[in-house]
């Protein structure tokens, strides 16, 4: 684990140099960075400060060591095999720095909130760490296969990068006539494999199986569901349904693997106890947590709604208002952007998949705290999981409010979700099949997840 502790050095001072990106807007490096997001980050973090497990000056003192060595650790791609640098990365518009600094900073404040009582700090900068690594390699690959591969080569990428999660291994991308483009996947690739070298090491010092298996596991069910989005390009004549986009396809939310990397740690410090009972309660604590992220994914549609209908990708706007006859598929790519994502906001399209949204949440919400009843409430900082989901779907948010001027508009996205959501016969019918699914065939260990999956089902109503 030696190659991952966390350094204490100054951060380097960061070239501002003439920037050329292949994809972008301009001022790439600087953006998302400015005064106003960071006196933002500064305000959640002094929210923050209420909950036991995230005391602000404990949070900035370990979010400065995440940032200087999660940075040392992608400078160091410059030495790595067919990897492209990091510096040329940003230059070349694959990735803004912004998308790695927010994924340290969301790392540490959930991260916290389950570790603070059982690892030593060292061990919960490493758990966030991996988490940073997660998140960054995500958006780089996911910028890759967006702006400069084809399906076919996506899904080739997606293999490569299960192959990272689940081994630590990948196979170089080389190709002379795109060599750029060709590194910058390799080093999207090495970023995903420094997740299983920190838990691997984990593994074999502290005998941690279960969660290890479930992360496994769920960075196959990740891939799988990307893989199934990916598809819809390549047959455009098969949109898929409301229903498989639900079950299947919102799969590929990073909410599992994000939260096993948690439970990795959890269990390293817990293997001694691991019983039934507490495995069936974190399994819950995961679901919930899941839950929550997969909320995100249908929020995130909304929010890049332009950028979808644009590249021709699955978006749950675009389904709902093809299953109810409002839209043709065929005409989709023809007509202006801005006039039909307003006739799906007229139509009631947004106002209902906020909704679903906010179900998912709220049905997340509940998890998390039924597992804490099942026997996390001496473990786990349960305010600060709940912040920590909230803060989620206030971060999708802060990117609607930037696009949409109109108030009342946007007021169907900023409200907190209430209890008594009533949907639309079509999605009632959608949410009620994604629920019987996960009730159908429960496996033993997840007893208690599925008994309150089903309690979940008329609470909501």
């Amino acid at each position: 684990m030696e190659k991952y502790e966390v350094l204490s050095p100054e951060v380097e001072t960061l070239s501002e140099g003439p920037i050329n990106p292949v994809m972008t807007r301009k001022n790439y490096w600087k953006e998302g960075l400015n005064s106003l997001y960071k006196l933002s980050a500064i305000a959640i973090l002094m929210f923050l400060n209420k909950n036991e497990s995230t005391k602000f000056k404990r949070s900035v003192k370990m979010l400065r060591k995440i940032i200087v060595t999660y940075e040392r650790m992608l400078r160091g791609l410059s030495g790595r095999p067919y990897c492209l640098g990091y510096q040329e990365i940003i230059n070349h518009g694959f990735m803004k720095k912004k998308h790695w600094m927010y994924a340290a900073y969301m790392s540490l404040i959930s991260s916290l909130p389950l570790l603070y009582k059982l690892c030593e700090e060292d061990y919960i900068l490493q758990a966030a760490i991996a988490k940073t690594s997660f998140g960054a390699g995500v958006k780089l690959l996911d910028n890759l296969n967006d702006y400069c591969h084809s399906v076919e080569d996506a899904i080739y990428s997606l293999r490569n990068l299960l192959s990272a999660y689940i081994s630590g291994l990948y196979e170089p991308k080389i190709n002379e006539s795109n060599k750029i483009i060709s590194m910058a996947e390799n080093s999207a690739f090495d970023m995903s494999a420094w997740i299983y070298d920190i838990l691997n090491a984990l593994r074999l010092k502290n005998k941690i199986n279960i969660m290890f298996d479930w992360y496994i596991n769920d960075a196959k069910k990740l891939i799988m569901g990307q893989i199934e989005s990916l598809m819809h390009k390549k047959r455009n004549d098969e949109a898929p349904t409301m229903k498989s986009y639900v079950e299947r396809i919102i799969e590929k939310s990073i909410g599992d693997v994000w939260v096993d990397i948690d439970l990795c740690f959890m269990e390293s410090a817990m293997r001694d106890y691991m019983t039934d009972k507490l495995v069936n309660s974190l399994m819950l604590l995961k679901s919930g947590i899941s839950m929550v992220f997969k909320a995100t994914i249908l929020y995130d549609d909304i929010v890049d709604i332009y950028e979808d209908i644009k590249f021709n990708s699955i978006n749950s706007m675009l389904l709902l208002g093809m299953e109810r006859g409002l839209i043709r598929q065929d005409v989709i790519k023809d007509v202006n952007i801005k006039e039909l994502v307003n006739f799906l906001i007229s139509s009631g399209i947004l106002r209902d998949i906020v909704k679903l949204g906010d179900i998912m949440h709220i049905t997340g919400i509940e998890l998390i705290q039924k597992s804490i009843e099942e026997g996390l409430d001496e473990v786990v900082d349960e305010n600060a999981i709940i912040d920590f989901c909230n803060i989620m779907r206030l971060f999708v948010v802060r990117k609607f409010l930037i696009r949409e001027k109109d108030v009342p508009l946007a007021w169907h996205f900023i409200r907190c979700p209430k209890n008594n959501i009533k949907l639309s016969k079509d999605l009632e019918d959608v949410w009620k099949s994604y629920q019987n699914i996960l009730v159908s065939t429960p496996p033993k260990t997840d007893f208690y997840f599925y008994k309150h999956i089903k309690a979940c089902k008329s609470s909501i109503y």
